[in-house]
């Protein structure tokens, strides 16, 4: 189910799945202690839709791929663009995110929280990143 207030029209070619699998590989070299969290956390594989653009996260306990989804997942999410921005900048929470129609996640209870979990400790690695600040501004620009 789509929110109106999740719209596809403000993405410009993003590329929001290689903008996340080139920021996983940095989270791995740069802040190797959250990406092993955020593994260890992860429920699975998460499906995720950003401005309409779609990619799997399989995540393992020592690591985690990017995918074309493909079969069940234990969480869902579908979100903009300038949402994930909002997120990894700190301008928003996932708790006003989800309360404004921004971003919905569907899953179990239990998988959800794990998602959350996962969700933290990626950012907790980003704001340790040196390169996520470049990353962002790189991601932002295609957004237009």
């Amino acid at each position: 189910m789509q929110s109106s207030s999740i719209s596809t029209s403000n993405a410009r070619n993003a590329d929001f799945p290689r903008f996340l699998a080139r920021s996983l590989e940095r989270l791995r070299e740069e802040c190797p202690a959250a990406y092993a969290q955020m593994c260890r956390s992860a429920p699975g594989t998460i499906a995720t839709s950003v401005d309409g653009e779609e990619v799997a996260l399989v995540f393992a306990p020592d690591g985690v791929s990017c995918a074309k989804p493909a079969g069940a997942s234990a969480v869902r999410m579908e979100t903009t663009g300038s949402t994930i921005l909002d997120l990894v900048w700190g301008r928003s929470s996932l708790y006003d995110a989800t309360r404004e129609d921004r971003c919905l996640i569907t899953g179990s209870i239990e998988d959800v929280a794990k998602f959350y979990d996962t969700l933290l400790w990626y950012l907790r690695g980003a704001v340790r990143s040196p390169s996520f600040p470049w990353l962002l501004r790189e991601y932002e620009g295609r957004l237009g």
